[in-house]
């Protein structure tokens, strides 16, 4: 449905099914006591609803995106371009997340204290990271309609538009942080142990100002996957494993727990720069072609 410039529609679901699924987790886990089955459970039924409300509304209101058995005729060439594109976003985001569980590998030993303000630090990281995700999903589809339409011109302009929306999130993040960054990290992590909230806050710090180069990184690796360039996000995340990797060997020993907290940050510089260069060189080719 997003594909199709309905972005609603999906969102509306999402909304019931989120609604759903607390209160199926109330039900379940608080009203019957089932734990984690229960939450398992609720996840579930309000997938199963999600799903249920997608199709029904696809065959009343987009019947062209509904499946015939003329479309089960094998074609070689969609399958393998399915395949390969399929293929190598899974590695891309596999190897991102390989080399996230080796820089827990390495957090680990620094005790209890820094592991629980890591681990809180990072779970707000991931919720200001939330609109750079959607946006980069918005560009990706933006994109792919636009190469398949030969409409180069087109994606430069939205890429510069998602830079700009962004780094107006960016602005925004980090201000709340620098304002509020400490009763943020209390909030989330429900602890008033000192050194745990001074961590987590310097993690945050230190981090989100980077995130301007992460929102280059992400926007120009989902436009290069969706003009067909699979390499280039694959090298890109290999060289995040790969700095991820030199972290613990190096700036971990080095540093302590500093050398985690500026990995990334270099990393996304590092990664931006290449996919940036990738990207100048392909847009030229198409405007020129």
């Amino acid at each position: 449905l997003r594909a199709v410039g309905n972005s609603r529609t999906p969102l509306y679901f999402l909304v019931i099914a989120s609604i759903v699924n607390v209160i199926l987790d109330l039900i379940f886990v608080a009203g019957c006591s089932m734990g984690v089955k229960g939450a398992a459970v609720a996840t579930v039924c309000s997938q199963v609803v999600s799903l249920v409300m997608s199709i029904v509304y696809i065959v009343k209101k987009c019947p062209f995106l509904w499946v015939k058995k003329s479309d089960f005729v094998i074609d070689k060439t969609l399958v393998n371009e399915l395949f390969s594109t399929g293929l190598s976003m899974a590695l891309m985001f596999s190897i991102v997340n390989f080399g996230t569980v080796i820089l827990q590998y390495a957090i680990n030993d620094f005790g209890k204290i820094t592991i629980a303000a890591h681990t809180t630090a990072r779970k707000i990281s991931g919720l200001y990271m939330l609109p750079g995700t959607t946006l980069t999903a918005a560009v990706s589809t933006f994109t792919s309609q636009n190469y398949g339409a030969r409409r180069y011109k087109r994606i430069k302009q939205g890429v510069r538009y998602a830079f700009v929306l962004g780094m107006i999130w960016v602005v925004i993040a980090n201000l709340s942080i620098f304002l509020f960054g400490k009763e943020i990290v209390r909030g989330v992590s429900g602890s008033e142990d000192t050194e745990l909230i001074e961590l987590a806050d310097w993690y945050l710090r230190v981090n989100l100002p980077y995130y301007l180069a992460l929102i280059v990184l992400s926007v120009l690796r989902s436009v290069l996957q969706g003009i067909g360039l699979k390499l280039i996000p694959l090298v890109s995340s290999s060289i995040e494993l790969i700095g991820k990797l030199l972290v613990v060997l190096i700036l971990v020993q080095k540093m302590g727990y500093y050398g985690v907290i500026i990995s990334e940050p270099i990393i996304w510089i590092v990664c931006s720069i290449v996919v940036t260069v990738a990207y100048v060189i392909r847009m030229r080719k198409l405007v020129k072609a």
